[in-house]
């Protein structure tokens, strides 16, 4: 009976060395287990982190970006408003010109427009009741020196200001605004130049 008692003492002794082993590798698992779910977690984490980080970085850029365009943007509008202005200035200065020097100004636009052909030249209703006693001779003699003629039509055109020229039916609008939109490309760069080369 002895011997029997000895044997079953053994056989639990053995079997709770057993448990215990089984436990023990059970709580290294789980441990390992939490370990990697935990360093797994805290990658996660921290890609999130990066990826927010990422994120945040270009939404900035991308407000400071707009930022930039908008005032860029704002800036060149503000420039055009300004010299368009200027120009506008200028156009109203030239319409205002005392008689003799308007008429003068008028010369050398025809010296400029004139063709080497006969033609007519038409003016408002306001210059011609207006125009210099010799200005006609002045823009024949312009007329002649492009190799042409013109002759001053005593019906007034319905223009503001400058004159039409007509060259075998077709006429040639040579009024101040349509001079000045013509040139406006460059008048504008001349302007922008005065106005803003220290700033560039």
């Amino acid at each position: 009976m002895a011997g029997l008692e000895k044997i079953t003492d053994q056989i639990l002794s053995d079997a709770k060395q057993e448990a215990a082993k089984i436990v023990a590798d059970a709580e290294k698992q789980a441990a390992k287990i939490l370990a990697e779910a935990d360093a797994k977690t805290q990658e996660t984490v921290s890609q999130i982190k990066n990826k927010a980080q990422n994120s945040a970085n270009v939404i900035k850029s991308r407000v400071v970006s707009a930022n930039e365009q908008f005032e860029r943007t704002e800036k060149l509008t503000i420039k055009q408003e300004v010299i368009s202005s200027v120009i506008e200035k200028a156009y109203e200065k030239v319409c205002n010109l005392p008689t003799d020097q308007y008429f003068g100004l008028l010369e050398k636009f025809i010296a400029q427009y004139a063709q080497p052909q006969e033609g007519t030249i038409c003016f408002s209703k306001e210059d011609l009741g207006r125009m210099p006693a010799d200005f006609e001779a002045k823009a024949k003699a312009a007329a002649q020196k492009a190799g042409g003629t013109l002759t001053i039509s005593k019906e007034d055109k319905n223009i503001e200001n400058g004159f039409v020229l007509i060259y075998d039916g077709i006429d040639e609008n040579c009024t101040i605004r349509a001079i000045f939109d013509a040139q406006r490309a460059k008048m504008q760069d001349k302007v922008n130049e005065l106005l803003y080369r220290k700033e560039d």
